[in-house]
């Protein structure tokens, strides 16, 4: 199973920040965890650096 450390979670909302321009920082970090790794799931992302790369150099996938 895919799971999400704090430094991940913090990491991936910065790219999404500095390559979207949407600032998710407020958010609850626990639910913020479990949407993200449920998401990992389903996209068969199998950790933080692959999401980062996929959210880096795909932006139909965001």
């Amino acid at each position: 199973m895919t799971e999400l450390g704090i430094v991940d979670i913090r990491e991936i909302l910065s790219v999404i920040n500095n390559v979207y321009g949407y600032d998710f920082s407020q958010y609850a970090l626990t639910s913020l965890k479990q949407r993200l790794e449920r998401m990992m799931i389903r996209n068969s992302i199998s950790n933080a650096d692959s999401l980062i790369f996929r959210l880096k150099n795909n932006p139909v996938f965001f």
